[in-house]
């Protein structure tokens, strides 16, 4: 029973020492939400580690002239990675807004905002190209919660412990200018955590300003990735066509393309996820949560409820040059018109 008790007492005491946060060394205004991955800051290189085994003295000038070299090569190549910037892509600025003016396709400006938005961890929950309106749905900003030696202990299995206090939503806005031009607005939306009462025990989520540092960072990644393309990718970057099938839908994308986007789009965490994927046969078994129905419960009270699950798989297949089949096959007997709208809402 001591033994529970100095562990209970240690627990307590490593939990109080993580509220001692290093707020103070977190980058401001960095987005990191919860599907992005976020890179140590202090990780050394791999040519910065110890190398292994001794080096020959009469090698050694010919070892360090090699490292020198390739050291001046790195830092040429990331001198044109750094700010990339194009004759086809400016940002324009008005007091604090920003926003982009390209010469560049709609349809190419359009399929890499929605990759933006994939790559940082938003959830997209309004797509209309059509309009050109694409907005994500709240998310939790990672690098608002303190990054203490604690959380780094606990991250790969309890980070969801660890709430931010702040959640956020962005839109991107295309225009055509009358200049010929695509115009790329983007604006920030914020809550957050909002307490009351004697102890601060009651929490409701209020609006918070506009932060347009944030605004700034997401049009600087949206410029860079714009500024990096390629004649190649922006000839493919036609309008998307989708035709629906008894099986499925088919799709004017080329199957390894499409193979990447459907496990992202039906692995969100809410509605769907996948369970096994198998890269062979480019399939995924898919889990669909029933919203209104749940187990466990009722007289057995002291049992959580559980959410219940529908499997489908979901098989792509090479139909024709650069055409995809998204066959889906539900293994319930449930219907498939939610996994289709996710499809037809989601892929760029």
């Amino acid at each position: 029973m001591k033994y529970n008790k100095a562990l209970i007492g240690g627990l307590a005491g490593l939990i109080v020492l993580s509220g001692c946060s290093t707020n103070s060394i977190q980058p401001k205004g960095r987005l990191d939400y919860l599907q992005a991955t976020s890179v140590n800051p202090l990780e050394l290189p791999p040519d910065l580690v110890g190398r292994g085994g001794n080096v020959d003295s009469n090698n050694r000038t010919t070892q360090m002239l090699s490292d020198y070299q390739k050291q001046a090569n790195n830092r040429n190549n990331m001198t044109n990675r750094v700010l990339v910037s194009s004759d086809s892509v400016r940002i324009e600025r008005s007091g604090d807004t920003r926003w982009i003016a390209t010469t560049l396709p709609a349809e190419y400006v359009w399929s890499r905002s929605v990759q933006l938005f994939q790559e940082v961890g938003l959830p997209i929950e309004i797509q209309n190209p059509e309009a050109g309106i694409l907005e994500s749905g709240w998310a939790e900003n990672r690098a608002d919660v303190p990054d203490s030696w604690i959380r780094q202990l606990l991250k790969s299995t309890m980070d969801s412990v660890f709430s931010s206090p702040t959640r956020d939503k962005f839109r991107i806005r295309l225009e055509r200018s009358g200049k010929g031009e695509i115009l790329a607005y983007v604006t920030h939306y914020g809550m957050k955590d909002q307490t009351s009462g004697r102890d601060n025990e009651f929490h409701k989520w209020v609006d918070r300003p506009r932060d347009s540092e944030l605004e700034a960072e997401m049009i600087s990644r949206l410029a860079a990735k714009l500024g990096a393309a390629n004649a190649k990718e922006v000839k493919s970057a036609n309008s998307m066509i989708m035709e629906e099938t008894a099986r499925g839908v088919v799709i004017n994308r080329p199957l390894e393309s499409v193979w990447i986007q459907v496990g992202n789009v039906l692995d969100d965490g809410a509605t769907f996820k996948v369970e096994s994927q198998n890269s062979n046969e480019h399939s995924y078994m898919v889990l669909q949560r029933d919203p209104n129905k749940t187990k466990g419960g009722g007289i057995k009270f002291w049992q959580e409820k559980e959410s219940i699950y529908y499997r489908f798989k979901v098989t792509m297949s090479a139909d024709g040059k650069n055409r995809t089949a998204i066959n889906i096959e539900s293994l319930d007997g449930m219907p498939k018109d939610e996994i289709m709208q996710r499809l037809r809402t989601s892929l760029h």
